[in-house]
């Protein structure tokens, strides 16, 4: 026998076990838990402790858009104004070695405009 076999022969003989069990109760005790059942099944079905776990997925997907945005907008706009000074760079006619000095030649033209 394998497995799936054994455990479906336990639980059939589970079943037939508390169902031979269950016919020797007497009335009020039937009464009682079937009432137990159904006030336990109504708490699952309403509540706010429901209502939050229904909210649950939507409000993930919009913590995960705020978050993609925030970067997409923050960091993706610095980075694009390194792209457009590096394409400006390029695009000159200027010596690549003067952009590796250029604070020394923006210092140099401050100290040039204070002297005139």
């Amino acid at each position: 026998m394998n497995k799936k076999n054994t455990e479906e022969t336990f639980i059939q003989k589970a079943k037939e076990t508390l169902d031979k069990e269950a016919g020797k109760l007497d009335e009020k005790v039937l009464l009682r838990l079937k009432h137990s059942r159904y006030m336990a099944l109504e708490r699952g079905k309403g509540g706010i402790f429901n209502f939050l776990q229904k909210l649950q997925l939507p409000m993930a997907g919009l913590a995960t858009v705020m978050v993609l945005f925030f970067f997409a907008f923050f960091f993706k706009g610095e980075q694009q104004l390194s792209n457009i000074e590096d394409v400006e760079i390029l695009a000159t006619s200027d010596s690549p070695e003067l952009f590796i000095n250029l604070d020394f030649y923006a210092w140099l033209a401050e100290e040039n405009d204070d002297a005139g």
